[in-house]
Order: structure tokens, then C-alpha cells, then sequence
């Protein structure tokens, strides 16, 4: 159930991303966020800003600019010329804050950096006077109902617009992590690689639960970098509206940026879901790494550095640290062993940063405190198939969270001592219980499996019929408009790329004419884009990007032309039902072309409709996704109780 603030606030993004300034759910997010900003400070700080000695203009105040009850606003097409005239270049002056961007827990700094490098984006002055208007609605401060409305916002919108997994990473496995690791608030509390501030908003709403009575509430032992500009606004606007009033976050990277403190460079607990991948030469030799090449080794690494004596940490790494077999990485996990106590290696299911990325993750929990002499495995299991619209909860994370402090020894939980670690130059243990963990179920329990299943079915079939009966979705069904390609985008080919520098891990995703085919160290697009397949066998398929990709001339990109306001992720979902394969020809091998596809009609109402009917296909999707995962569940099942039935039988004549 949505919430008053929840709905204020999807009702915004909803009114940002039909401006014609904005694409895509995250930029809309990004303006909500520093429009949040300046009106949080405005209240928090009215004029000065506590201890900074820096105060804010009477007329750059949120409260002077946007107050509607007093008459106070600016008509639209002023707002518009302020914003960008006058609004931005005040907070991005370097020299008007100059007394603070060096303080720690500057929060004048902290607004400096980020009006320094964001831009407004909206368009509209109707828009934003819209925008304002909802905003002056919500109470910042109510910080039990804004900050878990905020993050939900976070998570839904990146979800749709596929951003990257360092910039979100699941909640219940962020949950679960801080759960372990116990944060104090005598602690300094550091992550290198914020994203959205997920680590340090958890760990500050559990020192509020633990430590009712606590003075320490404001948020200062917080410390972080983050290095794009739009991840670090929104990280920040999630750590003010969750009550963290002192943030000490950068915008910058951990690698080559010192973040001031005031006493010491080190930290107790660290927490980080760093970028998997291969770092470029040029940006090796700026961190002046000449030995590790994968950005989450460095990382580790830089955590080694950054950990006090007595402190602990857990980062989330690719399965591949825990065998590669590069002397250097050898060589970083022997560190590891000998000056780190290892306390325990987190095994997660694959599927579990879906969407953003398939590769299979494990949680490293490192200690300060001895050389490690066992390290404690536990492998997380899930019986169900983990997308996008299926992820695993808080419940799921319950066996290891009550077993973490004993170290536990069960089915899928085991100690592997430091003689057995020292024989073989990697930590990818298997399982002493692989052989008999999973134990077979009783006809009873498979049918009472079914059951439930089908309780659940029934309950999705419900979801589908409100879904399908939809009646808003009919009536824009109805005012649909009949259009040809070639009326709403051209295309553009990508560029030839020589297959011997396309790698199996890198930084950017390559596309071919059947998507992803490796990855390359540069990118040649960037931003939202709608990918087609030119040559291959799947030619025609289609691919919705929100990332910098390298895409080759075996794939197109659109160009919505100027006639049109287009939804992107509505137009790929059409583009995906159309089959463009079909248009396909060649002997050799199928191939489409602008010319073949550009006569395809297909239907294109108003924007407004574009956003409602991508949304409905969003629903029915997931809904669809989790039915058929339970059907096929329940194939299994009953093929299972069949098979179980007939050995029951067996055994009984053998009797």
C-alpha cells in the first residue's frame, strides 16, 4: 500500500519525465532530488549553515521563490530563467563557498559539489512550477514516512531504466549485511563506492532501533565517495530524508580523493558493492596501480588501506575473485589471509543483481584483528528463479543472520580451516554436504507444495484480470494512432570493431547483431537508446539501454525525429511485440535494413498514454513472469511426486 509522501512523489517523477527535457525514469529522479535538496536546506539551515560561517542569499531561498500561499512564486517562463540563470550559477560558485567546501561535514560543500556538476534539465516552466507545487506538500522531516517512500522510489525507478548494479544493490542483502556487522555509534562508517548511500542509511536506521535514547543521531560518523555526480545527488538526497544530517560524502573517486576528517584517515566499518571489470590503462596509471587490473580487487585493496585495527568490513565481489588465478590476485587474497582475520565467505544465489547484471556475487567479511585461521562458508540457496520482478527478502537472509556470530556448521554452512586454505591458491570451497544437502521431500510434502502453488496462481490470476480489465488502459487502447516507422525515428549503424580487442569482462558491453557479445574499454553511445539487431540470426531483436555501450555495424540506434515526443521504453516494448525478425532476408545470413522495416505501422497515442501503457506492460510482465516460474515449479513437482510414488510402490512389493 503506497503512501500519502509515496504517491506526492511518483506523482512528481510522473510530471518531470513528460517534460521534454528529461529521458527516462533516473533524470527525472535526478531533478526531483536537487529541487529536494534546496528545499531541505532551506528549512534545516533557513539562512546560515550551522558552524560554516556561509549563509544563503535571501532570494536563492527555497521558501522566497516557491512560496505559492504568499504569492512569492515566479510566473513559469521567470522560474525557468531563474533556475538557470541565476539559481544554478549561485550554488555552483565555488567562490561563494570556498570557506566551507574544505570543512568536514561541510553541508554547504556538499551542495556546492553538487550544483557544480549537475545541470537543470526541465524544460517547462509549467512543469516545475507543477513539480514545486506537490513538493511545498511534503513534510521533509517526517522522516519514518519520506526516507522508505524516497528509497522505494530508488529502487522502482532504477529498476526501469536498467542502470547498473554498483548503484543499487538489492535491500534485503544490504539488510542482511549491516544485521551481521552490528554498527555502532561511536563508530566512523565508510563506503568508497556509495550508489544510492543503501549501507549507511541501514546502518544508521539500525543505530536508531538499537539505541533509542542515543545523543548521537545526527549522522556524522558517516563517511563515502561516490564518483558520478547524478548517483551522488541522489545518495545524499536518500541519506537527508532518512534523517543523516551530517553526511561526510565526496563526490569524487575513493581511489585518488582523501576524504577530510577530522581525526584520522581510517574507519571501523566499511561496507561496499564496488564495479566488477577491467579498469582502462589510462585510469590505472592515475591511481598508480601497476600490479591488479579488475576494479573490485582494487577496491578490496583500497579497504585493506582504509580499515583501523580492531574494525571490520564486507564487500560484495564477482565469483571470480575467489579463483582467479593471476599471481596478483593470488597474491591479494594470500594479504588477505595473513593480515586479515576472513571471518566468512557469503555465497549468493545467481540472479540476485538481476537486472542489472548475471554475474554470481559473493560476500566477503573481513576483520582487523588476526590472521585468518578458518574461514566460515555459508551458501545461500533459493528455490526460486531470481529476475527483476523476483528478488529475494529479508526472510531469505534469516538462517545466516541467526547463524553468523556461532559460525554454524549445518547442510549449507561449513568451516574450512587455514591448512586446508594454504593447500590451493583460491577460497571457491565446496560443500563436504554437496553429496546429501538437499534431502528428498515426502509425497505429503510435495502435494501441500502444490497446494500452496496454486494458491498462489489463483491469487496472480486475480492480479491479471485487474491488470487486463484496466480500464484506463482500454480507453487509451481506443484513442490509439496508427503510425509508420519511417514517421518516428531513423536509424544510425554503429561502427566496425575488430573482434580481437572485444574482451569476456571489460567496461563497456559491446552489441552485436544478436546483443551483448563481450565488452570493449570504450564506448561510442551513450544515454537511452533502442538498439535493433542488423545481422544474425535473432536480426531484428530488440535491446532498451540506459548505459555508455559500444555498438557495432551489425546494430542500429534509433533517432526519434522532432515531430514526435516519444517514450522510449513504450516504442522498444511495441518494437519487441512487432517481430521486426520477420522482415528479415538473405541467403547467406538474414539481415534487416532501414528500408525493409521503415512501412511497419504501429500504434503511437500521446505521451502521457505512452508512460501508463509502458507501466501496464511492465505489470503484466512481471505478473506473467512469476506465473509461468510457478507453473514450471509445479511441472517439477508433480514429475518429482510421480517418480517418488513409484519407488514408495517398489519398496513396498519388495517388502
Amino acid at each position: 500500500m503506497k503512501t500519502t509522501i509515496e504517491n506526492n512523489l511518483l506523482n512528481i517523477t510522473d510530471i518531470l519525465r513528460r517534460d521534454v527535457g528529461i529521458n527516462g525514469a533516473m533524470q527525472s529522479l535526478e531533478q526531483m532530488s536537487w529541487l529536494l535538496l534546496l528545499k531541505y536546506i532551506d528549512e534545516l539551515y533557513s539562512i546560515n549553515f550551522t558552524g560554516e560561517n556561509v549563509s544563503i542569499d535571501e532570494g536563492m531561498r527555497w521558501s522566497c521563490w516557491s512560496d505559492y500561499e504568499n504569492n512569492g512564486h515566479l510566473p513559469p517562463k521567470e522560474l525557468i530563467h531563474f533556475v538557470k540563470h541565476d539559481l544554478f550559477p549561485y550554488f555552483a560558485s565555488r567562490e561563494r563557498f570556498e570557506r566551507a567546501v574544505n570543512l568536514p561535514h561541510s553541508m554547504s560543500g556538499i551542495v556546492n559539489s553538487v550544483f557544480s556538476n549537475i545541470t537543470n534539465r526541465i524544460i517547462s516552466g509549467v512543469t516545475l512550477e507543477r513539480v514545486i507545487h506537490q513538493l511545498n506538500q511534503i513534510n521533509l522531516f517526517d522522516i519514518e514516512s519520506v526516507g522508505p517512500a524516497y528509497e522505494r522510489l530508488i529502487r522502482n525507478m532504477s529498476s526501469n531504466a536498467g542502470q547498473s548494479g554498483e548503484f543499487y544493490s538489492p535491500r534485503s542483502t544490504i539488510s542482511a549485511i549491516v544485521e551481521v556487522l552490528h554498527p555502532c555509534s561511536n563508530e566512523k562508517i565508510y563506503d568508497p563506492t556509495l550508489g544510492s548511500c543503501g549501507f549507511l542509511v541501514e546502518a544508521f536506521k539500525r543505530m536508531r532501533i538499537a539505541n533509542t535514547h542515543q545523543d548521537k543521531t545526527s549522522g556524522d560518523i558517516f563517511y563515502g565517495c561516490e564518483l558520478s555526480p547524478s548517483a551522488y545527488l541522489i545518495g545524499l538526497t536518500n541519506m537527508l530524508l532518512h534523517g543523516i544530517v551530517k553526511p561526510n560524502i565526496c563526490l569524487g573517486n575513493a581511489l585518488t580523493k582523501e576524504i577530510i576528517t577530522e581525526e584520522g584517515s581510517g574507519y571501523d566499518l566499511i561496507f561496499s558493492n564496488p564495479p566488477f571489470g577491467k579498469l582502462d590503462k589510462q585510469f590505472l596509471y592515475e591511481i598508480n596501480e601497476h600490479e591488479l587490473v579488475f576494479a573490485d580487487s582494487i577496491f578490496v585493496k583500497h579497504i585493506f588501506e582504509k580499515l583501523n585495527h580492531g574494525g571490520r568490513a564486507a564487500v560484495i565481489v564477482p565469483e571470480r575473485f575467489l579463483f582467479d588465478k593471476n599471481k596478483n590476485s593470488v597474491k591479494l587474497r594470500r594479504k588477505l589471509l595473513d593480515e586479515f582475520n576472513l571471518h566468512t565467505i557469503l555465497s549468493l544465489p545467481s540472479g540476485i543483481m538481476l537486472p542489472y547484471t548475471a554475474v554470481k556475487v559473493s560476500v566477503l567479511f573481513i576483520e582487523r584483528t588476526h590472521r585468518t585461521e578458518d574461514i566460515w562458508y555459508y551458501d545461500l540457496q533459493s528455490s526460486k528463479k531470481l529476475s527483476k520482478n523476483n528478488q529475494l527478502l529479508e526472510s531469505d537472509f534469516k538462517d545466516f543472520t541467526v547463524k553468523y556470530d556461532s559460525r554454524t556448521a549445518s547442510d549449507n554452512s561449513w568451516l574450512v580451516s587455514r591448512g586446508e586454505l594454504d593447500e590451493y591458491d583460491d577460497f571457491s570451497a565446496k560443500s563436504p554436504n554437496q553429496a546429501n544437502r538437499v534431502a528428498p521431500k515426502s509425497p505429503l510434502e510435495i502435494l501441500s507444495s502444490l497446494r500452496t502453488k496454486e494458491h498462489n496462481i489463483r491469487k496472480l490470476y486475480g492480479k491479471l484480470e485487474q491488470i487486463v480489465d484496466n480500464s484506463n488502459i482500454k480507453n487509451n487502447c481506443n484513442q490509439r494512432i496508427q503510425v509508420k516507422i519511417e514517421d518516428v525515428f531513423s536509424t544510425t549503424s554503429g561502427k566496425l570493431l575488430s573482434k580481437k580487442v572485444i574482451k569476456e569482462t571489460g567496461k563497456y558491453p559491446v552489441y552485436g547483431g544478436n546483443g551483448i557479445m563481450g565488452y570493449h574499454d570504450e564506448f561510442n553511445l551513450k544515454g537511452e537508446n533502442i538498439l535493433i539487431g542488423r545481422v544474425g540470426s535473432l536480426s531484428g531483436n530488440i535491446h532498451y539501454t540506459t548505459d555508455k555501450i559500444w555498438l557495432t555495424n551489425n546494430s542500429f540506434s534509433i533517432e526519434v525525429k522532432n515531430n514526435h515526443k516519444v517514450y522510449l521504453p513504450y516504442l522498444a516494448k511495441v518494437l519487441k511485440s512487432i517481430d521486426l525478425n520477420k522482415a528479415a532476408a538473405g541467403t547467406a545470413q538474414a539481415s534487416i535494413s532501414y528500408s525493409k522495416i521503415k512501412n511497419i505501422c504501429f500504434s503511437l497515442p500521446d505521451y502521457d498514454a505512452q508512460v501508463r501503457l509502458s507501466d501496464w506492460m511492465d505489470d503484466l510482465i512481471g505478473v506473467t513472469e512469476e506465473t509461468n516460474q510457478i507453473l514450471a515449479s509445479q511441472a517439477e513437482d508433480l514429475n518429482i511426486l510421480q517418480d517418488n510414488l513409484v519407488a514408495f510402490t517398489c519398496k513396498t512389493f519388495e517388502a
